[in-house]
C-alpha cells in the first residue's frame, strides 16, 4: 500500500473540518437567528437569488477561464 500524498491528506483534513462544523451547526443549532429579526431576514433574503446569480457567474467564468 502506497502511503498517502500531501495533497491526499490536505483533502482529507478540509473535508473532515467541514463535515464536523456542519454536524456542530446540526446538533447545537447555534447558527440560527431568532424570530425577532424577521423583517430584517426578509428584506435581505430578496437579495438572494441576485447574489446566487453572480456567485455562479464567477465561478463558471473563472472554471472557463482556467
Amino acid at each position: 500500500m502506497q502511503p498517502l500524498s500531501a495533497s491526499t491528506v490536505t483533502s482529507l483534513t478540509f473535508v473532515a473540518a467541514i463535515v464536523a462544523t456542519v454536524v456542530y451547526l446540526s446538533v447545537t443549532k447555534s447558527d440560527v437567528i431568532s424570530d425577532r429579526g424577521a423583517s430584517r431576514a426578509d428584506a435581505s433574503a430578496r437579495g438572494g437569488l441576485w447574489q446566487k446569480t453572480v456567485f455562479l457567474a464567477v465561478v463558471l467564468t473563472a472554471g472557463i477561464v482556467g
